[in-house]
């Protein structure tokens, strides 16, 4: 994955605004960072230090994406995004009775869906995260299924 400080089409860069809600937030740029309806932005996780476990040295940063969001609306100087991905989330089902088999559903991803890692780094999104235009393909980027 590229620097989190990776500029935009236009040398800006990117961060979010103001998280609206659990699915929209204002991103700064705009149109005059070149951003687009339909564009889709990886909202960016704090980079961590790959570490090489014998000399100690550290090889570089990895920034991992915590989101993908959708423009749907652009002013000159910000943009309007929301998740539009689904994720599957069981809703029902006992685990203790196999004769009740679990129960999944397909909701669209949040802003805070991602919860908390084993490692302690949070997925919420919060005002001041970096944010890029994303290249690659929708599926490549990680949807996090760690409980909230």
């Amino acid at each position: 994955m590229t620097d989190a400080l990776e500029s935009d089409r236009t040398g800006l860069q990117l961060h979010v605004v103001d998280v609206l809600n659990n699915r929209e937030l204002i991103v700064s740029g705009g149109a005059e960072a070149g951003l687009q309806e339909e564009d889709v932005l990886s909202v960016l996780g704090e980079p961590t230090d790959i570490v090489d476990p014998i000399s100690k040295e550290v090889l570089g940063q990895l920034v991992a994406a915590k989101v993908l969001v959708q423009v749907y609306q652009t002013a000159e100087k910000y943009a309007l995004a929301r998740t539009f991905r689904n994720k599957k989330v069981r809703v029902g089902g006992a685990i203790t009775d196999v004769f009740s088999p679990p129960k999944y559903e397909l909701q669209k991803e949040t802003l805070s869906s991602g919860g908390v890692l084993t490692d302690g780094k949070d997925l919420s999104v919060r005002a001041g995260d970096a944010v890029q235009i994303w290249e690659g393909p929708i599926d490549d980027a990680p949807i996090h299924n760690a409980s909230s």
